[in-house]
């Protein structure tokens, strides 16, 4: 295997980019819930913490990549290794073990994105029919890096050692060409994407929003057949160039790219903020129909100090008209089933019952104001 030059450049680069859209996530975080480090960590949510654990994967990546690069590794054609002195054999051992953990560190950054995105379309798709598909999809994402890890590290290459031996035995070449690994990694991986891609474009196309907001969100929640492409291509050219380091360009490249695609949905207010963009919410009021309130029957009653309204909504479309109102108090362009009431903010939802900053709660399907005004 070869050195590459600039592997480094190219590494660094790229994993540039993708803490960038970490960063500007964080920061919408932040101008969404106001100044104060206690409030900011508050309001963080589990995919928050997920993504600053892939953050550290992909890291990882960014490191054992350059590693491999510089000191080579047992990946080479037969009968190379054994010219080799002891010192350069000590090199590539190393850079071997390195070979291991770029590949945990690869599939730990994939699949953490996996988890941040599922919890996001948990949230899109909470009282429609398409919350049955995010949790089929999430134990399937589950049982696929279960199998991989089974197979990567008790089955492909036995004993485990070998992945790191110098050189490796004639009979166990799958220590060095992680061929079947790939090829099953690639399958699972492509097709929980694929499977992950199917669940919110629906949502979107029947729900009653304007046909630019529609085409938007399509783009957005479209971005993960990026990673799909990028996945392919990475394990094309592993298989179709073997013993070339080529293949940690892709990694690097996948790696980034799965990271920055799922940090785009959260970017929003910041980008509202930085170019004076209008409110999605106030451009939605007029014909998007089934995102307005208005556009509802209701009845209502008071609780407490605040004024409940009961929803009804007029069919499937109207609910997922509601269910695509953007969020610029949250996800910004992510879209939620509802706006859930915290510390006494006015919010719309469609859930089982909504809890108040008191800890009271209301029945189903409501809207909640302030005594001040009705929603």
């Amino acid at each position: 295997m070869d050195v590459d030059p600039g592997l480094a450049a190219c590494t660094w680069v790229l994993w540039t980019a993708a803490v960038v859209a970490v960063a500007c996530r964080f920061a919408s975080r932040g101008l969404q819930f106001g100044p104060g480090l206690a409030s900011f960590a508050a309001q963080l949510q589990a995919d928050d913490y997920l993504m600053v654990v892939a953050t550290a994967a992909l890291t990882g990546v960014a490191v054992t990549s350059n590693q491999v690069n510089e000191n080579g590794s047992n990946y080479v054609a037969d009968g190379v290794a054994e010219t080799w002195p002891p010192g350069r054999v000590a090199q590539a051992v190393w850079g071997s073990k390195m070979l291991v953990a770029l590949e945990w560190f690869m599939l730990a950054t994939l699949w953490l994105v996996k988890a941040c995105l599922l919890f996001l379309y948990a949230r899109i798709t909470t009282g429609l029919r398409e919350s049955m598909a995010v949790k089929a999809t999430a134990i399937y994402c589950g049982l696929t890096f279960v199998v991989i890890q089974v197979l990567y590290l008790g089955v492909w290459c036995r004993p485990i050692h070998d992945y790191w031996a110098v050189p490796v035995p004639v009979n166990h070449q799958q220590c060095k060409t992680y061929h079947y690994h790939i090829i099953t990694v690639t399958v699972l991986h492509v097709s929980s994407d694929l499977a992950m891609l199917c669940i919110p474009l629906p949502v979107i196309i029947r729900a009653r929003l304007p046909l630019r907001r529609k085409l938007v969100l399509c783009g957005v929640f479209s971005l993960g057949g990026l990673v799909v492409v990028v996945a392919i291509l990475n394990r094309y050219f592993n298989l179709a160039m073997p013993n070339d380091s080529g293949f940690l360009r892709w990694y690097n490249a996948e790696a980034a790219t799965a990271v920055v695609v799922a940090n785009v949905p959260f970017c929003w207010a910041l980008l509202r903020q930085v170019f004076a963009l209008d409110s999605w919410a106030a451009s939605s009021s007029g014909s998007g129909g089934g995102g307005s309130v208005a556009g509802r029957r209701r009845s209502g009653f008071r609780v407490g100090g605040r004024y409940v309204r009961t929803q009804s909504p007029k069919g499937g479309a109207a609910a997922a008209g509601m269910g695509m109102k953007v969020l610029d108090d949250e996800e910004g362009i992510a879209v939620e089933e509802g706006i859930a009431v915290e510390g006494g903010k006015t919010g719309v939802g469609r859930y089982p019952s909504v809890r108040f900053a008191d800890g009271a709660r209301t029945g189903p399907r409501v809207i909640v104001s302030s005594q001040e005004g009705v929603a």
